[in-house]
């Protein structure tokens, strides 16, 4: 079937039928067709008015724009006159992600008659390529010849395409819609994948090159970039160069990234005292995953995109969880965009300090405080650490709102950090509280196991230690609180493989668990069924006697099967041992608890919170 006209037309069905004839033992002499031929009542009707028998036959074609098979009524389809169907097998090189499901529940004896479908591109050799690739793929299947073709080829000349530019759209567009599909938050979408263009796609070797805004390619390159890479190896079928470039870049060019000369001390040291911005807290070296993903876009999109959204920036979370490394990481990356900017970086308790040394000398406070109120009203931008340190401190409270008054309103962006939500900050000025709530408010939850085991390989590496993933996993199941904990133990471990004599050359789980014994112990010690019970008990407004009785209302309930699962979690104690502590229940109850959170969990983000801020809570 060839609905288009031309030479490439020609070329295509050339291209196929050259090579289906090398791979077909036996080719039937073509029929001669009439010299005329009319259609009357839909039927093709020959010059002496006889008709053509078997010249029409009604089809449907199938691709990944339909339906997937098993939902399509076969029946009704025969029903309605159908007695072939097209499979859309795809496009140049790259196959329809439906099309083995599809023929492999669609080809039968019962159902209709099948041939497949196939779109090709836009010059003779690809044609010939595509010939090649085609009878390669379908060579295992119960294909009727001839094979159909969707010839686009004219259509899409002339709109002005060229030869190149559909088969490059088409390919950064299914990596794009692969990405998308990856349920990634909207923003990281929005903000990392959807600017970047394609520049050239050369299907033969697999070179991609891509361009996205020059303010966007560092974080892209840091973050982004591998995942592009994966799925483009996936739908190419094979190794992807995929190359990133800024926009405006020569497209033959290969950029890498510049590396940094090392700074000096004096550097550091400036760099510190102007900005209190510590050397090493950056993008690249903090260790992503799904705790923290949502706060890690949030913060590279405001460091790229300053004052523009989301302002204040409010991230929360327990301690040791990443808070002040991200927020740290922000400054680093505007001052790397804008290094004339004028960044202040600062603990709350240490803008209270100044403040007070800055107001002490009646003698001189006036001067005093009037240069602190400037260095602080006219920043780029002013992140401050632990806010709720403010609880209390009203003098300072009300030089921090002038401040933020001041930046805010003139799109200078202002990052904070704190150790709990907006409305759960203690003693700080409702004016504030409303302040801090306008902009956007991201989580960082204590990280899951997969993240600790990565925090704890890249600790190492960048310790210059090789720390092998089983020690890496076996240190993670048993340290869950915070990030801190975690660099605490590897240090230990690290120390004493290094400095002990008998010790073996290698880190190995029985080095990790002598040294991390007492804190491992403490652990476990600390936490017990009683004190998880009355920890949830207190939480959801329930007596701890609930926790052992036999009523199942839904609010006595719930709070009970999420402190069967915290016990688990949280403890060593056997399935029956917490079923006999749980009001004499039996182990499968326990079992069905903890099944049913943990799938809970994965879709419940409220439930998830809570679970985090209770594990907090127990773990003291």
């Amino acid at each position: 079937m060839f609905r288009k006209r031309g030479r490439l037309r020609r070329a295509a069905a050339a291209g196929l039928c050259a090579l289906m004839a090398l791979q077909t033992p036996v080719m039937t002499a073509r029929a001669e067709l009439p010299e005329q031929l009319t259609v009357t009542n839909g039927q093709f009707i020959r010059a002496n008015g006889t008709a053509v028998e078997g010249a029409l036959a009604k089809g449907v074609t199938i691709s990944k724009y339909q339906n997937k098979a098993g939902e399509i009524d076969w029946n009704q389809v025969r029903g309605d006159g159908v007695t072939f169907a097209m499979v859309r097998l795809g496009y140049l090189n790259d196959l329809d992600p439906y099309f083995c499901s599809k023929y492999a529940g669609c080809v039968s004896p019962r159902n209709p008659n099948w041939r497949l479908f196939y779109t090709q591109a836009l010059d003779e050799e690809t044609a010939r390529q595509e010939a090649r690739f085609v009878l390669e793929q379908i060579k295992d299947y119960p294909v009727s010849y001839p094979v159909a073709y969707d010839v686009e080829s004219q259509y899409l000349l002339d709109m002005g395409k060229t030869p190149q530019e559909p088969v490059m759209n088409n390919f950064w567009q299914d990596c794009l819609a692969q990405i998308k599909a990856m349920k990634l938050p909207p923003m990281i979408i929005t903000n990392w994948f959807e600017p970047i263009e394609l520049v050239r796609w050369d299907s033969e070797r697999g070179d991609m090159v891509l361009e996205a805004p020059a303010s966007k390619v560092q974080t892209i390159r840091a973050t982004y970039l591998k995942t592009i890479q994966d799925v483009a190896v996936h739908l190419y079928g094979g190794q992807v160069k995929v190359t990133l470039q800024a926009v405006g870049a020569l497209a033959g060019d290969v950029q890498t990234p510049a590396q940094p000369k090392g700074p000096s001390l004096e550097d550091i040291e400036r760099r510190r005292e102007e900005t209190g911005l510590l050397p090493g807290l950056t993008f690249e070296n903090y260790v992503n995953g799904n705790a923290n993903q949502l706060a890690v876009a949030a913060a590279e999109h405001v460091a790229t995109t300053m004052g523009m959204q989301y302002n204040p920036l409010y991230i929360y979370g327990g301690v040791g969880l990443g808070k002040t490394h991200l927020m740290q990481a922000i400054g680093h990356r505007y001052l790397d965009l804008h290094p004339k900017a004028r960044v202040r970086c600062i603990s709350a308790q240490d803008f209270i300090s100044e403040y007070t040394t800055a107001t002490r000398d009646s003698s001189s406070s006036r001067k005093a405080l009037q240069m602190f109120d400037e260095r602080y009203r006219n920043l780029d931008l002013l992140l401050i650490d632990d806010v709720q340190s403010f609880s209390g401190a009203k003098g300072s409270q009300a030089q921090f709102y002038r401040a933020f008054e001041a930046l805010v309103p003139h799109n200078k962006q202002v990052v904070l950090t704190a150790d709990t939500y907006t409305r759960n900050l203690k003693d700080i000025e409702q004016r504030l509280i409303s302040r801090f709530s306008q902009g956007l408010s991201v989580a960082i939850e204590p990280p899951e196991l997969e993240m600790r085991i990565a925090i704890l390989l890249n600790k190492a590496k960048a310790l210059g230690a090789a720390l092998p993933e089983e020690v890496a996993m076996f240190i993670a199941k048993r340290l869950k609180s915070n990030v801190r904990e975690l660099e605490g133990a590897l240090q230990q471990v690290i120390a004493y493989q290094q400095f002990q004599p008998s010790a073996a050359k290698e880190i190995t789980i029985d080095i990790a668990k002598h040294v991390l014994r007492d804190q491992f112990s403490v652990n476990n010690n600390l936490i017990t069924i009683e004190s998880i019970q009355k920890t949830v008990a207190d939480y959801y407004n329930i007596k701890v006697a609930e926790m052992h009785s036999k009523r199942r209302p839904a609010n006595i309930a719930r709070p009970r099967q999420i402190a069967m699962y915290l016990t688990k979690e949280l403890t060593q104690h056997s399935l029956p041992e917490i079923g006999a502590n749980f009001g004499g229940r039996d182990h499968t109850t326990v079992m069905h608890a903890v099944r049913k959170i943990t799938q809970e969990r994965q879709g419940n983000a409220e439930l998830n919170h809570e679970i985090h801020v209770l594990e907090q809570m127990i773990k003291g």
